[in-house]
């Protein structure tokens, strides 16, 4: 990070120590711009700015804390996996500079002095191109009579013809109401019920537990808490047909209502040519066989599936399975998830963090052949002590099952499959 010859250490310090005297306009600015001013920043989604010397040295107890923990910056994969596009994770010298300025006071320096951290550019995923705005084109006020409402919204991308989805921005209006939020494509020929659906509920939308009403629906998007914009490769494009609708689910938790509802917009782009591969997102689950036993610390669900039965199951020709990245999700009771092939792990999240669920990218598509097992592994820890806090009283441990509300649980690994866009 530093100049070479910069952080020499002493004769008696260990190695990768810092000795050299930091400052926060040569040093830390730098730093801090590279990994944490994306979202904590005047009106960003994190709670406080560091865009300044004044708001980084108040909250200079904060970030340590944070770095220390590794919760900051939010890159929950290990290293023990494939390599990962648009990785956020600190490397081992600039968290070693960034803890060694905080050690030492967190100085200002001058302001003048020219920055001498060198950094490699940030792989940063690029806003979406607004081609289709998916508005719910309301506030909804979440149905207060129940804990954990499901709403469906119909929205109209009003495509001529077939289109490809490139890159998508889900912005929920609500974090504090918003669990989770999934795109899904109606085709034409399934419009009808989902308007109907829509036209017999008072309000906008309506009810949709499980999915979006129709099996015909394919996911297209998704959003959970810590989402950020995703973009698929240059050769990659997910299908939405001519004439096919958006219907925009979203997972309302009524825990932290405060009143003010929600509007959730999803911003799209797509693109303008027909590409080679076409994407689909495939869960991986076993809904029925999920059971957590009331106090169990280490409790696991592990599912193991051929890779033949998922290329059975999704009708995918060939001699292989291409995958391009995958999104694990649990709620609140998980404390790790890995997804392997055979006893590969592709992607592991050793801490699972609720708050923090993404989608991970691969550096370079994996083909898995159909002898191999796709392997998802859900830890959770129900002991008394995570237990969530209602009302002001701890809940007791509880069995606890696969569930739609915040308070139940899941195990899924969203595959995402990358196959010929010939393919049917």
């Amino acid at each position: 990070a530093l100049d070479p010859g910069s952080e020499s250490p002493g004769p008696g310090d260990p190695p990768g120590t810092i000795t050299e005297a930091l400052d926060y306009h040569r040093d830390a600015k730098a730093l801090l711009g590279r990994y944490c001013t994306d979202c904590h920043q005047a009106g960003g989604i994190a709670p406080f700015a560091l865009t300044d010397y004044a708001a980084a040295k108040a909250q200079a107890g904060q970030i340590k804390g944070a770095i220390m923990g590794g919760s900051m910056p939010p890159w929950m994969p290990s290293d023990n996996g494939v390599p990962l596009l648009h990785a956020r994770k600190l490397r081992p010298e600039d968290r070693a500079a960034l803890l060694s300025w905080l050690d030492q006071g967190a100085p200002e320096g001058d302001p003048q002095a020219a920055s001498r951290i060198v950094l490699p550019p940030a792989d940063k995923v690029e806003p979406p191109r607004p081609d289709v705005i998916a508005d719910m084109g309301v506030t909804y006020q979440p149905n207060p009579k129940v804990t954990d409402d499901y709403r469906c919204f119909v929205i109209d991308p009003k495509l001529a013809s077939d289109r490809y989805l490139r890159a998508v921005d889900v912005q929920p209006g609500n974090r504090r109401l918003v669990h989770h939020v999934i795109l899904f494509e109606i085709p034409a020929d399934a419009a009808a019920k989902v308007r109907s659906k829509d036209a017999a509920e008072d309000g906008p939308g309506y009810t949709c537990f499980g999915g979006a009403g129709s099996n015909s629906a394919q996911m297209v998007a998704g959003w959970a808490p810590g989402g950020v914009p995703g973009r698929l490769r240059d050769d990659e494009g997910i299908l939405l047909r001519k004439g096919s609708l958006l219907v925009m689910q979203v997972h309302y938790n009524n825990r932290q209502n405060n009143g003010q509802g929600d509007r959730t917009v999803a911003t799209i782009e797509l693109l303008a040519d027909k590409p080679a591969h076409q994407l689909i997102l495939l869960p991986v689950a076993r809904p029925d066989q999920l059971l957590i036993k009331a106090g169990d610390p280490d409790a696991q669900q592990l599912i193991a599936v051929p890779v033949s039965l998922i290329m059975n199951y999704a009708q995918i020709g060939g001699s292989e399975l291409v995958l391009s990245g995958t999104t694990p999700h649990m709620h609140t009771l998980g404390k790790r998830v890995v997804t392997s092939v055979n006893d590969s792990p592709l992607v592991e999240i050793p801490r699972w963090d609720f708050h923090w669920q993404m989608a991970y990218q691969f550096e370079n598509p994996v083909a898995l052949r159909p002898t191999d097992t796709l392997v998802v592994e859900c830890d959770y820890d129900n002991s008394f002590a995570n237990q969530p806090i209602i009302d002001g009283q701890k809940r007791m441990p509880r069995d606890v099952t696969w569930g739609e509300g915040t308070e139940d649980e899941m195990c899924i690994s969203f595959l995402h499959v990358r196959m010929p866009s010939s393919a049917p």
